[in-house]
């Protein structure tokens, strides 16, 4: 299942990437969209801090 997102994920950025685009670009530019996906997915299953959460946890570091 993974292979077949990346494999999708690869030819959707490099359609979209110019002509003259670098390998290191479009590597940058597949690690960010699947990067996306994966917090995407995270916040939909609630695997998330919040802000308010944070905060009060950096408050107990002192």
């Amino acid at each position: 299942m993974m292979k077949d997102l990346v494999m999708e994920v690869t030819k959707e950025v490099t359609n979209e990437m110019p002509e003259n685009a670098s390998a290191a670009e479009i590597i940058d530019a597949i690690i960010v969209r699947l990067s996306a996906m994966k917090g995407f997915k995270d916040i939909d299953e609630g695997k998330f801090t919040t802000q308010e959460d944070l905060l009060e946890e950096i408050k107990q570091w002192a």
